[in-house]
């Protein structure tokens, strides 16, 4: 991976905590568990699922300054999402 998009990724991810922050804050419960679409995760759902593949992320970030083009497994989201119950929380 070339140095430029390295730090594109790596930036990006640096922001995540305070974008989330943003975006989260003053929300209520309702808008939190209301569904956008069928198909769709509800907000709090959302942050399940970005709280679980947080140490996915960190496996790739590690992977991704470690190696120069680096084999990232891809993951099923969906069903990340039904094995842990994301539709209960």
């Amino acid at each position: 991976m070339n140095s430029y998009t390295r730090g594109y990724v790596l930036s990006g991810l640096a922001a995540s905590p305070a974008i989330l922050h943003e975006l989260l804050n003053g929300l209520t419960p309702t808008q939190a568990d209301a569904r956008p679409d069928p198909e769709r995760f509800t907000i709090r759902e959302a942050v399940a699922h970005l709280a679980d593949w947080e140490p996915i992320w960190l496996g790739r970030v590690e992977k991704i300054l470690a190696e120069d083009s680096p084999e990232i497994e891809n993951l099923d989201e969906g069903e990340f999402a039904i094995r842990n119950r994301y539709h209960e929380t």
